[in-house]
């Protein structure tokens, strides 16, 4: 099996336009809302990071306001070279 199929398999249930534009290549931790994965742009060769947040933070109402308050200060962030 190669590294993209094994990540891919390790990310769980992605849909197959995510994987139509990024290559996963390893996992680089887990925290309260979800994976991050090391990821590569196809199209582009960039280098980035993705976050796949689980569907059970958005089961009760302050689960989902952290959830939507980390995604924010990332749009925030979005640019940063760091």
């Amino acid at each position: 099996m190669s590294s993209k199929a094994s990540a891919v398999g390790d990310f769980g249930s992605v849909t197959p336009a995510i994987t139509k534009k990024y290559r996963f290549k390893h996992k680089i931790g887990q925290g309260a809302y979800g994976v991050v994965w090391a990821a590569e742009s196809i199209a582009t060769g960039e280098e980035m990071a993705i976050k796949k947040v689980g569907a059970k933070n958005f089961e009760e109402s302050i689960l989902a306001k952290r959830a939507l308050r980390e995604l924010k200060l990332l749009r925030h962030l979005r640019g940063n070279e760091n």
